[in-house]
């Protein structure tokens, strides 16, 4: 993985690179006969819901089909990246069960950092709402995911008005970008953050929302 400046350049899926060589979770859903390809939360079912995506060749024809897990009680989806074998290869897609959070800033222990915040529109106004989360303590391989549930309909994640973006302040990096299908903000790389670096989440509600906003800083330890 080639770091810059304690980050790491926006880099593209490539589902070319060589199978034998990605990481492949040990409880994947797909079968000996097939490929796993990747593992992604899918909050728009429910905040503990994750889809493997599996790859099968019969005779000739290839064909990608997906198989539904589901995270233990009390915990959430969280998406995270993970490095190759090969350095040269792209980070693979997969997730991570953590404590559903309850307050801003959450540490839970060394090498990660999770939070939410209640978010409320403004009556007779849609407007860009920047939430700033500051890093009290270094996260390394670190992967960065958002979304927001409507406190309408608990453990779902809901649409808004304009897309979620995480930025690294101070930079041009986007540590997670918005992901229309499942709506939420998913890792684009992974990252070594140091104290003080401070990610912005930016998004739009309308007036008549009311959100729980949920972010994960989830380091490679």
């Amino acid at each position: 993985m080639d770091y810059k400046g304690g980050v790491t350049a926006d880099r593209p899926a490539n589902l070319t690179h060589s199978l034998a060589k990605r990481y492949v979770p040990p409880d994947s859903l797909c079968s000996n006969r097939h490929t796993w390809l990747s593992r992604r939360c899918i909050p728009v079912i429910s905040d503990r819901r994750w889809l493997d995506s599996c790859l099968q060749v019969v005779r000739g024809r290839t064909t990608i089909f997906g198989a539904l897990g589901r995270c233990p009680e009390g915990t959430m989806c969280a998406d995270v990246l993970v490095a190759s074998n090969d350095p040269e290869l792209d980070p693979d897609e997969t997730i991570r069960c953590i404590n559903r959070p309850t307050v801003n800033i959450n540490t839970g222990g060394q090498g990660q950092q999770t939070g939410v915040v209640r978010v409320e529109g403004v009556p007779g106004a849609s407007e860009e709402h920047i939430i700033s989360v500051p890093l009290p303590h270094p996260i390394s391989g670190a992967s960065v995911s958002a979304y927001l549930e409507d406190t309408k309909e608990p453990y779902v994640a809901a649409a808004v008005s304009a897309a979620v973006v995480g930025s690294l302040r101070g930079t041009n990096a986007k540590p997670c970008n918005y992901n229309q299908t499942n709506q939420v903000c998913a890792p684009t790389d992974i990252y070594n953050f140091k104290t003080g670096n401070i990610i912005d989440f930016t998004f739009g509600i309308l007036d008549t929302q009311v959100f729980l906003f949920y972010y994960a800083i989830l380091g490679s330890g």
